[in-house]
């Protein structure tokens, strides 16, 4: 990118826009961190493979949900 006279440029994208997502980070308070839940919103899971240990939730309507904060705290 030139730093002088440029106007605008492209950005490229993954094509996922419109897909919104909440994340839920976590600690004690001795410092340890909590795994971390990834809420989409959609009505089927996606095929792509997540990182092992994070906690991966759908749901269709809301990215934040009472379902979804219970799911994450069983599992945690």
């Amino acid at each position: 990118m030139d730093s002088v006279g440029l106007k605008s440029f492209i950005i490229r994208t993954t094509d996922h826009d419109k897909t919104h997502f909440t994340a839920v980070l976590g600690c004690m308070a001795d410092g340890t961190k909590l795994p971390p839940m990834v809420i989409f919103k959609l009505k089927t899971m996606s095929k792509e493979k997540f990182l092992v240990g994070v906690i991966i939730y759908v749901h269709p309507k809301r990215v934040d949900d009472t379902d979804g904060m219970l799911i994450w705290l069983q599992k945690v």
